[in-house]
């Protein structure tokens, strides 16, 4: 009689209220949840619910995923952001060494011996060595 009832109940269904009874019941069988009964299972008055509920709950894991994916954005922006800094204070590190170098050879060309003098040679090196061997290999280039 159980197998009388289930064509009798798929006789009567339109073609939308079967694919919301096949998406109710791949839904439960996908996560294996068993805190609801299966929609067919389940009094005819509530068959409704059922399908209802089971649109509810995959709109519901839509907008988990959208929301997971969203949060992973904002992560991956802040750190870009960061990195991005990290770049502008390293580049600017850079241009004023480039400026301050222009500086001493253009005090050289002009033999002005007082600013030679204030200027520190060996600072000048290390600067140039540490960016030379920073991550980015220094001066934008890669190692």
């Amino acid at each position: 009689t159980n197998q009388c009832n289930l064509v009798g109940f798929f006789q009567y269904r339109s073609h939308l209220q079967l694919f919301y009874l096949y998406a109710a019941i791949q839904h439960q069988i996908i996560t294996h949840t068993s805190h609801h009964t299966l929609p067919f299972l389940q009094d005819p008055g509530d068959e409704g619910m059922a399908m209802a509920e089971a649109v509810l709950e995959t709109e519901r894991e839509s907008l988990r995923a959208c929301q997971l994916a969203l949060e992973a954005k904002i992560s991956e922006r802040a750190v870009l952001l960061r990195r991005k800094q990290v770049m502008g204070a390293k580049e600017a590190a850079k241009q004023k060494v480039v400026a301050d170098f222009m500086l001493f050879i253009e005090a050289i060309e002009k033999n002005d011996m007082e600013t030679t003098n204030r200027f520190d040679e060996k600072a000048m090196k290390n600067t140039i060595l540490t960016m030379m061997n920073d991550d980015t290999g220094g001066f934008g280039k890669k190692k």
